[in-house]
């Protein structure tokens, strides 16, 4: 009974975290270089966590070309929506 009160409060604290996302960014302005640089924070933390933890792991467990390869190929997707998009 206690895993399920305990994965319970997992899922309101999952349910709340967006609302209170969207109320704490209605609650504080940013100026546009402000944004930029938060932009590149967040952004530099998502490729160092892609490359040193996400990448090492994929080669280790899929093997050398094949990891290399599907990295390659969701680099490329990404590219071309964000080309399509711009």
């Amino acid at each position: 009974m206690q895993a399920s009160r305990k994965a319970h409060r997992w899922l309101l604290a999952n349910a709340v975290a967006p609302l209170a996302g969207v109320a704490f960014g209605q609650a504080i302005r940013v100026d546009v270089g402000e944004f930029a640089l938060l932009l590149a924070v967040f952004a530099g933390g998502f490729l160092y966590i892609g490359a040193s933890e996400l990448l090492p792991r994929s080669n280790a467990a899929a093997g050398g070309w094949r990891a290399a390869l599907s990295s390659l190929i969701g680099l490329v997707v990404m590219g071309g929506i964000v080309h399509l998009a711009h």
